[in-house]
Formats: structure tokens, sequence, C-alpha cells
């Protein structure tokens, strides 16, 4: 996904490029936690699969994975435990 973006300074790529870049960034940092914050905001469903892919990707590899997300469903299909902020308390969603 991130074909043809080399040469192009990272300030001038897409949203969608750049979370395609900090999440190949990710994958090469291989820390043991990672923060990601709205990865699929601003991105169509093709992007958001993308995303999805690589978070999924990353777990594999063993990485745990903190995301802040507007978009429960879309953090749900790659996260195994999923807690909700509500009147600034954490709450643990239950599992379909």
């Amino acid at each position: 996904g991130l074909e043809g973006a080399a040469q192009r300074r990272a300030r001038f790529l897409s949203a969608g490029m750049r979370k395609r870049l900090a999440l190949a960034r990710a994958h090469l940092l291989a820390r043991p936690v990672t923060l990601v914050d709205e990865p699929f905001a601003n991105l169509d469903d093709a992007g958001r699969a993308l995303v999805q892919e690589l978070l999924l990707e990353l777990r594999g590899q063993g990485c745990s994975l903190l995301i802040a997300a507007h978009e429960p469903a879309l953090a749900q299909a790659v996260a195994p435990r999923t807690l909700r902020l509500a009147g600034g308390l954490l709450h643990e969603e239950a599992r379909a």
C-alpha cells in the first residue's frame, strides 16, 4: 500500500498513506506495546480493511495494541479485549 510514496515527504501524503506508513514503521520497530490513535478515521473501506490487516499482523507478532477508536466494531475485529471509556470510567465490553 505504500508503492510510489518513497520519494515523497510524509507531510504530502494522504491521511490513509500516513497511517500505512506509521503502521509499517511500527512493524519495523517491533515494540512490545504500540499505541494506535484513531487508525480507521478518514479511510475508505479498502483503507480500513488494510489497517485491520496490518494491526492483526502486529498482534500476530506478539505486539500488544492499545487502540483508541470511535469505531468500536472495527477495533473489536482486531482486539481480543475491548474497554470503553464512559463518564471517566473504563468498562469492559462483553464479547458476542
